[in-house]
């Protein structure tokens, strides 16, 4: 069952807007981005097919088949959606909605797991943390 969304609370210090990034990446540490994975996104994980990306979306690091093209799509077009609302909710853009949410899917990648790095390239996920754009809350 997913966590339901809840408005975030203000805070003194973030110039009048719901919340800051800082604010946001704290919020987002509880979501849990991973529940409730289709099997077909678990074994295109699994296999290497697909990974998180800096700007919030999923990416192919391989070829994608017509099949996982499809299936990112899908879920890119709900995430899409997901930070839509978010961001008004919070009076923020999509944009770094977007981007604080990938910085927190990068971060919680499982060992095994592609991601795309700042500079582009496909890194497999390993037991240290991963690499993520400076700018990460």
């Amino acid at each position: 069952m997913r966590k339901e969304w809840k408005r975030p609370p203000l805070f003194d210090h973030c110039a009048g807007e719901r919340f800051c990034e800082t604010h946001a990446a704290e919020y987002n540490r509880g979501w849990d981005y991973f529940e409730g994975l289709s099997a077909e996104d678990a074994a295109a994980r699994a296999a290497g097919q697909v990974g998180e990306q800096p700007d919030g979306y999923l990416g192919f690091a391989t070829t994608p088949t017509p099949a996982i093209r499809a299936l990112v799509q899908d879920i890119n077009i709900k995430r899409k959606a997901k930070y839509t609302e978010s961001a008004q909710a919070t009076g923020s853009t999509v944009e770094q909605f977007a981007f604080t949410s990938g910085c927190n899917l990068i971060a919680s990648t499982r060992p095994g797991e592609k991601y795309q790095a700042p500079d582009g390239r496909w890194l497999t996920r390993d037991d240290s943390p991963p690499v993520r754009n400076a700018s990460c809350p």
